[in-house]
């Protein structure tokens, strides 16, 4: 189990420890978008920055491989050029129309 909470992430590096991250691979996205798409479910996905790691990439290829073999399936990855999950959260309130700030 690789999941800490902030506490123990913080006072592991605070005691030396060091953060790493990996992107998640095409075979990833094949494994979670094909299920889906045989279930005959629209897929959107919005990636990481791809300007800040290659998960976005990653899940084109995906796209691609699935799109030969599921040539009607309907899959949109959007690359959110932003890396904080709060202006996600922040950018979908507005969208939505359930933020205080909607103008």
């Amino acid at each position: 189990n690789r999941e800490l909470s902030p506490n123990e992430f913080y006072k592991k590096l605070k005691d030396g420890g060091k953060s790493t991250t990996s992107l998640i691979n095409t075979a990833k996205f094949i494994e979670v978008f094909e299920p889906i798409i045989k279930s005959g479910e629209d897929i959107l996905y919005i990636g990481f920055s791809s300007g800040l790691s290659g998960t976005y990439n990653a899940s084109l290829l995906a796209v691609e491989e699935l799109k030969e073999k599921y040539t009607d399936a309907k899959i949109l990855c959007i690359d959110s050029k932003i890396s904080s999950k709060s202006y996600i959260k922040d950018s979908w309130s507005f969208l939505s129309g359930e933020s205080s700030w909607l103008i």
